[in-house]
């Protein structure tokens, strides 16, 4: 009876044991989130501190220092502690990439830094293609610095997804500025007819009856000129009438839409004088040269030497037989020379207002392809060609390093780098992070001219790992697997083949931990 007693005792010693063993750690995250949410600064930062002397590597806590000094409003520490939790070596599955970064691309655009907002946001995208906002930045700021061929399919992306008056204006003034102007005219009189009233879009709408709108354009000028009452707004009107009415061949409506422009501006002489001018051009292009003359001699004494002024008189006196001398140009080539820049270039575009002056090299993530502008490969959402392709280029140190992070991903600890004598691999060993301390060799291998791996290179490791008292068995290649090779893979159960799929998302967190390395 006693030794039944005692047994029973041994064994809830030993259950008891494995409950204590099997007892989460203390969630220190946890304490650290919630001392921030409400507001217990001085705790969160002594216990951070704490932490980070074992850990000075850890992304979570360097992202909790950032969003500490975020709330001290120490915003140039918050950038410094969310870079530094991007570049650390260390892979936790606790910490946010996506979010750190999404605080971090903010930081860098409220603070002007907008070439390394664009980086941010574009690698935003590399962690989730779906990413919402972020297309809305990135087109945003393609569009103030005039990347219009950029800035399109972010801004189709955006409309798929909320269709905004604001962004669907940007969409049509970059598709007209970018040769589409069907498509964007159709777009403004969407807008147009959502709000009959909004002047704006009738101007940018006119503007773009450049093209081969002429009619729409010149019968919407009329209320334009009477709702636009400044002088340099009104004098760019009056040209886009000129411009309609002569691509129209609507002479005798063009004097009688100058005529009325004169008397409706007559306490504006640049406006005037310039009306002036071309009524006098017409009335010659129509061989009414007595018009011509009266409007001429009111030129010659407000102003003897505006524009072509003195050459003109030349072709007004052609109504005498004989006359004076021949000029140097002819009039049709005066005629044409005056109405051909009537249309500032990108006027759609200068009139939006979207246009900024920022400092950002586009080219720098972007390549000029025969289809258009593409974003670069490292900038790119991945993909297995594009990933296998950068491990491939991979030095060894390179090689190394992503061994060394990928053993992080996976749950080790790197004890040692032994580096094979063969050119493009790498072996670490490793062990678990947890208490059962379980041993591991990692064989990174690039496989340039055999990209398959054989039945025998896998008892080759095989035989590798027993040799070395190994538990595990990682290699991370490019290369697939034979078939025989595949089932000696699963017979063995010690070893992982890490490829394809799997290979990409390591690639992907390799590439991300290194973005400021360039820095």
């Amino acid at each position: 009876m006693l030794l039944i007693i005692l047994l029973l005792l041994a064994l809830a010693v030993i259950i008891f044991g494995s409950l204590l063993a099997l007892r989460p750690r203390e969630d220190h995250y946890g304490k650290i989130e919630k001392m921030l949410e409400s507001g217990r600064e001085e705790e969160a930062e002594e216990l951070i501190e704490n932490l980070r002397k074992t850990n000075p590597d850890d992304p979570v806590l360097l992202s909790f220092s950032g969003d500490l000094a975020m709330q001290k409003a120490d915003f140039n520490k918050a950038v410094d502690e969310y870079e530094k939790a991007l570049k650390s070596p260390v892979y936790s599955t606790r910490f946010n990439a996506h979010e750190t970064n999404r605080k971090l691309g903010d930081l860098y655009w409220n603070f002007g830094r907008m070439e390394e907002a664009l980086e941010t946001f574009l690698y935003l995208l590399r962690l989730d293609p779906d990413a919402q906002g972020i297309p809305v930045k990135i087109a945003e700021l393609a569009t103030a610095t005039g990347n219009l061929e950029i800035a399109i399919p972010y801004l189709e992306k955006v409309l798929s997804l909320e269709n905004t008056e604001p962004h669907k204006l940007a969409y049509a003034v970059s598709l007209f500025e970018t040769g589409k102007q069907n498509e964007a005219i159709r777009l403004m009189e969407e807008l147009m007819a959502l709000q009959p009233d909004n002047m704006n879009y009738k101007l940018y709408f006119t503007a773009m009856c450049q093209t081969n709108h002429f009619d729409e354009g010149r019968k919407m000028l009329p209320s334009l000129l009477s709702y636009f009452s400044d002088d340099s707004m009104s004098l760019l009107l009056f040209r886009m009438g000129l411009y309609f009415h002569s691509k129209l061949g609507l002479w005798d409506v063009l004097i009688i839409f100058l005529d009325k422009g004169i008397q409706d501006k007559l306490g504006s002489p640049n406006i005037i004088r310039e009306l002036r001018y071309y009524l006098l051009l017409v009335y010659l292009k129509l061989e009414k040269f007595q018009e011509a003359s009266r409007v001429f001699e009111i030129l010659k004494k407000d102003d003897p030497d505006y524009r072509d002024l003195a050459k003109l008189k030349i072709f007004i006196d052609e109504i005498d037989l004989e006359p004076t001398f021949k000029p140097q140009k002819s009039f049709d080539q005066i005629f044409t020379e005056a109405f051909a820049n009537l249309f500032p270039q990108r006027l759609v575009y200068a009139l939006s207002g979207f246009q900024k002056d920022y400092s950002v090299s586009f080219e720098k993530f972007f390549s000029k392809t025969d289809s258009g502008w593409e974003v670069k490969p490292e900038y790119a959402p991945p993909n297995l060609a594009r990933s296998s392709a950068a491990f491939l280029g991979y030095s060894v140190d390179e090689l190394a390093a992503f061994g060394g992070r990928s053993m992080s991903y996976l749950g080790y600890n790197a004890v040692s780098k032994h580096e094979v004598k063969e050119a493009g691999t790498v072996e670490i060993q490793a062990e678990k992070k947890d208490a059962s301390k379980l041993k591991a060799l990692f064989s990174i291998r690039q496989m340039k001219n055999e990209p398959t791996l054989s039945d025998i290179f896998i008892s080759n490791f095989i035989h590798e790992l027993t040799e070395r008292k190994k538990d595990m068995g990682y290699i991370l290649t490019n290369a697939s697997l034979s078939e025989q090779a595949e089932k000696t893979v699963l017979d063995s159960k010690m070893v992982n083949v890490i490829t394809g799929q799997k290979l990409m998302e390591l690639v992907v967190d390799f590439e991300n931990s290194k973005r400021f390395q360039r820095k």
